[in-house]
């Protein structure tokens, strides 16, 4: 439960370390420049290793709260998943509130942040909350490290009232293979007191490409070549 003015942290690392086989810190040779570019008009900041593109920090009104997507390994490679934005073939075409990493909860004072997207009804928009982008507070790029502050509200998704201010700092780092984000934010009450009730969903999520699954034998819909979803439930055992 947050008071008035309260607050509470939260920090967590992501560590993105896939390397071809065979592969050491030693054999790695790359530009480790760390560079972030902030794109008014496209509303996001671009993460870019070197020349290569790292993760963007997204903040578009089309989305219910900023997400890091996509995120790439030091080769290229999708750790997140395209769909909704950019669905590739063999996907699963399910919660289209899972998007890129994001930090939400599932109960916040009755309303339920986690699983806010473009498919909820506008009838049932009472019943959910959303993560809103206010201001990009300070931002750094380095040699191996790079740094980007941003500020953003919790608010009621159909009145907008503020219930938190986030305030968040992402940490991007590179060394050899390596791709590390370190999230700490720090969440204050406006207002009135603020509960967080004990709730399933959240709240740090990561969604990630099909390669990096679980595997299942559930049957589950799937994006096909065209990038919609297919209609039919296949089983998904095997990559």
């Amino acid at each position: 439960m947050f008071k008035t003015y309260d607050i509470v942290k939260y920090s967590a690392i992501l560590l993105v370390a896939l390397c071809s086989a065979g592969c050491s810190e030693t054999e790695q040779k790359e530009d480790t420049l760390i560079k972030l570019n902030h794109n008014t008009e496209e509303q996001y900041v671009e993460v870019r290793i070197g020349q290569e593109l790292f993760t963007r920090y997204l903040y578009s009104s089309e989305f219910k709260k900023p997400v890091l997507y996509p995120i790439l390994t030091h080769n290229g490679n999708p750790v997140t998943r395209g769909y909704p934005i950019d669905p590739r073939p063999g996907e699963r075409a399910d919660h289209p509130h899972h998007v890129g990493l994001w930090l939400n909860y599932g109960d916040v004072n009755g309303l339920d942040f986690w699983n806010n997207s473009d498919q909820i009804p506008p009838s049932e928009k009472e019943q959910y909350g959303r993560v809103v982008h206010r201001s990009v507070d300070k931002i750094e790029s380095g040699d191996n490290q790079g740094r980007l502050e941003v500020t953003a509200e919790w608010v009621n998704a159909a009145e907008g009232t503020p219930l938190l201010k986030e305030e968040t700092t992402f940490i991007f780092r590179s060394s050899a293979n390596k791709r590390i984000v370190d999230r700490i934010t720090t969440l204050q009450a406006l207002g009135d007191t603020v509960s967080l009730h004990d709730n399933k969903e959240g709240m740090l999520g990561l969604r990630v490409a099909r390669e990096l699954e679980h595997p299942s034998d559930e049957p589950a819909l799937l994006i096909d070549a065209s990038g919609q979803s297919s209609g039919r439930r296949r089983s998904i055992m095997k990559a």
